[in-house]
């Protein structure tokens, strides 16, 4: 299976929320395991625009509950 760029950072940017909100420690460790594997496909301006992209979803969350 030939994963996207696009399918990548989706990935990474679920999981990244996945670690945040994660229910308990042991599936925020399992989302933060699946982080770092991907993060590797991926150069830093790509994961920094999909931790932007978080950081304004919780925001706007935070704002309009």
């Amino acid at each position: 299976m030939n994963l996207t760029q696009t399918d990548l950072t989706r990935a990474f940017t679920e999981s990244l929320m996945l670690a945040i909100l994660a229910p308990d420690e042991e599936k925020k460790e399992k989302a933060l395991g699946l982080v770092a594997r991907i993060s590797t496909t991926l150069s830093e301006k790509e994961q920094e625009l999909c931790k932007m992209g978080i950081e304004t979803c919780l925001e706007f969350m935070g704002k309009y509950p």
